[in-house]
C-alpha cells in the first residue's frame, strides 16, 4: 500500500472499516474512466498510428479501461480479421 495511505490508516484495527474507507476513497474510477474510455474507442482511427502495434496496443489499453469499468466492447473488424 502506498506509504501515504498507510500512515493514514494504520490507527485502524478493523480490516472491515479500513476495507469500506479505501473504497468510499477510491470507489469513483468507474465515473471517471468510463466516458474517458468511451470517447477513446469511438475516436480511435488506425491511420493516426504509425504501426500496427502501437495501434493494437492502444486498442488492448482502451479495451481494458472499459472492461475494468464493467463494460464490454467488441472487437473491430480489424482485430477480428487480425485474430484469424
Amino acid at each position: 500500500m502506498e506509504e501515504a495511505l498507510t500512515v493514514e490508516y494504520l490507527v485502524e484495527k478493523d480490516p472491515r472499516f479500513l476495507w469500506v474507507a479505501l473504497e468510499e476513497r477510491f470507489n469513483h474510477q468507474k465515473a471517471i474512466n468510463l466516458p474517458q474510455g468511451r470517447h477513446d474507442w469511438q475516436n480511435i482511427r488506425f491511420q493516426d498510428f504509425k504501426t500496427v502495434n502501437e495501434y493494437n496496443s492502444e486498442i488492448c489499453r482502451i479495451r481494458s479501461l472499459l472492461k475494468f469499468c464493467g463494460e464490454e466492447q467488441r472487437p473491430t473488424y480489424a482485430e477480428y480479421f487480425v485474430a484469424r
